[in-house]
């Protein structure tokens, strides 16, 4: 069965079954962040918390925090065969790389 997720202003939601949506929270403890994008890559789905966090899970139900920007916005994901993508506001964007961090193509900047 497929897993469709959807990100919103009131954090994550899978729709499962027929009727309301369950609601699945990651990246905070009691309050809802927004979820403002997700991408897929490979087996793994990475969302973008409240516009300054990059989280991700392996299929699973436990999510795991990659990054964190700071005074970055990040204003979308895209996955590709170059890896995630990140875009940021202020016309950035970086590549997630794996175990790595954020690479900064030709500033030599890595983050995480």
């Amino acid at each position: 069965m497929a897993r469709i997720l959807v990100g919103t202003s009131e954090g994550l939601h899978e729709l499962v079954g027929a009727g309301a949506p369950k609601v699945q929270r990651i990246g905070w403890d009691d309050s809802p962040a927004s979820v403002t994008s997700l991408a897929r890559s490979g087996t793994e789905v990475l969302g973008v918390v409240g516009r300054h966090e990059i989280w991700r899970t392996s299929g699973g139900r436990e999510w795991s925090h990659v990054v964190t920007l700071g005074n970055l916005e990040v204003r979308c994901l895209a996955a590709t065969d170059a890896g995630v993508l990140v875009d940021m506001a202020g016309a950035h964007f970086a590549r997630l790389a794996a175990g790595a961090g954020l690479r900064f193509p030709g500033r030599g900047i890595v983050l995480g």
